[in-house]
């Protein structure tokens, strides 16, 4: 049982988290070009990049605290690590 949550907490770490934070990323710089350049000569345009932009941002904070309680709890459980 000790392995198989190993090996799940090894996956979170290298590949879960890293993909989304790549997605928010990628999510927050296409709303970057479209409020720059896109919504430039449209209004409509620049008031769907900024909520895509709010989006994004949300999804940075929110995967970040998944993140970190994941590691505070999961981290403390397998890895002896003193919790403060």
């Amino acid at each position: 049982m000790n392995s198989v949550l190993g090996i799940l907490t090894q996956s979170i770490n290298t590949f879960i988290v890293p993909a989304l934070f790549t997605l928010s990323l990628v999510v927050f710089v296409w709303g970057l070009f479209q409020y720059y350049i896109e919504g430039a000569y449209n209004e409509e345009r620049k008031e769907a990049a900024k909520v895509l932009l709010a989006y994004a941002l949300v999804s940075f904070v929110v995967v970040s605290g998944i993140w970190y309680l994941y590691t505070y709890f999961i981290g403390g459980v397998t890895y002896d690590i003193p919790l403060p």
